[in-house]
């Protein structure tokens, strides 16, 4: 049931819905900034516009003696298109969907949102790191630990023929449980592609090859033709690494 009262100060009717007093017509107050929680003098749906006339909030609850201002306007107009404009960002404009834009984590990077702010952390050093046991197409920006393999039953990386950008890094990491020796992991180029090494280079479409049970590399996109990578350079190694 629907109460009404009729009072000179807060408009024509003030009903009374759950208990609490909504203005009807709203009121409609100034403040200075945002409204005040301690604010709870003032009857639900009351609009408070900003003293310079750019924002305005309206009074959604009252509970626990604490005033609840929701936003609902701002002078500066709410966001409808995100446009990314970094060195390595894709896509163009992104428009809202039912005033809505999805932030998503990517490679190596995991988002943190918290009230109105979202936070972006780098993992893994930057790279994804993933454990594999049996031969394995190569991912973009992945480190691979190669676990368990034994000398005797290498593992084969093969790098795709597409799929890169320049600068993508691809690490290998030797794990093993056997030390008897031999090759316990192969990364095998893509067609056309050389892997370089300091002053060497293998062959195009060759490999790299750790001979260490904790052998492991670090490599990089250096140079890309038709977006197949023809360069990778060797950044880092631990361990034997042969080149062929």
């Amino acid at each position: 049931m629907t109460a009404t009262s009729t009072g000179p100060s807060l408009g024509p009717t003030t009903p009374y819905y759950g208990g609490r007093q909504v203005s009807d017509p709203a009121n409609v107050i100034k403040v200075t900034g945002t409204p005040s929680s301690k604010a709870i003098h003032n009857n639900l749906g009351t609009i408070a516009i900003e003293n310079s006339a750019s924002s305005a909030w309206i009074l959604t609850s009252k509970t626990g003696g604490v005033a609840t201002w929701t936003l609902v306007g701002s002078g500066t107009g709410p966001i409808d298109t995100l446009t990314l404009t970094g060195a390595g960002d894709s896509g163009g404009p992104v428009t809202a969907s039912g005033g809505n834009v999805n932030l998503a984590g990517g490679t190596g990077i995991d988002l943190v949102g918290t009230t109105n702010t979202v936070t972006a952390n780098v993992v893994g050093g930057g790279l994804k790191t993933v454990a594999v046991t049996g031969a394995t197409n190569v991912a973009t920006n992945t480190s691979y630990i190669n676990a368990n393999a034994t000398g005797s039953t290498s593992v084969t990386f093969t790098l795709q023929a597409t799929g890169y950008a320049l600068g993508d890094i691809v690490e290998v990491v030797g794990l093993s449980t056997d030390n008897s020796g031999g090759a316990y992991w192969i990364i095998q180029a893509n067609t056309g592609a050389t892997f370089h090494s300091g002053a060497t280079s293998g062959a195009s479409g060759g490999t790299l090859t750790g001979t260490q049970r904790y052998s492991a590399v670090q490599i990089k996109a250096a140079a890309i033709t038709t977006g197949a990578v023809t360069d990778w350079v060797v950044l880092n190694q631990s361990g034997t690494v042969a080149i062929a």
